[in-house]
């Protein structure tokens, strides 16, 4: 059975909104991440900082 341009226009589109979440996901991974990593910087610096004053 051969595709309709319109049927074809929709898969494509299915696909570009396929990779549109996977970005969003993978956003939201690194977000999170990056928030993670900046609250262990924090507290490794307050640790230090207390290290240091003793």
């Amino acid at each position: 059975m051969k595709k309709t341009n319109w049927s074809r226009l929709g898969a494509e589109k299915n696909i570009l909104l396929s990779f549109i979440w996977e970005i969003q996901m993978n956003r939201h991974f690194i977000l999170g991440f990056y928030a993670q990593t900046e609250e262990k910087l924090i507290q490794l610096r307050e640790k230090i900082e207390r290290n240091i004053e003793r």
